[in-house]
């Protein structure tokens, strides 16, 4: 499989979302790259939390430093453009 990195994507959830699961396995689907980071270790809640400004909306995509917040299939296709 050819992971494709072109950009830096953090994505910040839980595995008992499905919006969470539906970007992960569309990132996994297109080959990208992305770390994840689940908000239920105290640590990655805080980190998102300071990205987000306070919101626990979920999932948190930064993709190249952008913040997309419970972002739609076609707002993740847009932004990996």
């Amino acid at each position: 499989m050819c992971m494709i990195q072109s950009k830096k994507i953090q994505v910040y959830g839980a595995d008992w979302c499905p919006d969470c699961r539906m970007a992960k396995s569309y990132f996994e689907k297109q080959e990208v790259e992305y770390e994840y980071f689940n908000i239920e270790e105290d640590k990655n809640m805080s980190e998102m939390l300071k990205i987000t400004d306070g919101s626990k909306t979920i999932p948190a995509i930064l993709i190249d430093g952008t913040l997309y917040q419970e972002p739609s299939l076609i707002e993740l296709k847009e932004a990996l453009k």
